[in-house]
């Protein structure tokens, strides 16, 4: 899951893209960080700073997506393969 404090929350909804909470899938945000990339930097939009906000939740995504790569690569390195 991808965390966001209440204040971010607060400016994220907002926007009116969608109903954030302080928990989001990471599938969701994936998409959503695209569409904040584009819009303008506004402080009640984005009261930590848009770039700032943006970084932290793609931190946040890379580090789900290590954790999945992980554990899909480990499963797959415990089968024998034969060819």
């Amino acid at each position: 899951m991808i965390k966001l404090s209440q204040e971010t929350v607060n400016g994220l909804n907002k926007i009116g893209l969608r109903l954030f909470g302080t928990k989001c899938a990471p599938s969701f945000m994936a998409f959503d960080v695209l569409i904040l990339a584009r819009l303008s930097d506004r402080p009640e939009w984005f009261p930590k700073g848009k770039w700032a906000t943006i970084q932290e939740i793609q931190r946040q995504l890379n580090d789900v997506a290590d954790e999945m790569a992980n554990e899909i690569n480990a499963s797959k390195s415990n089968k024998d393969t034969v060819l």
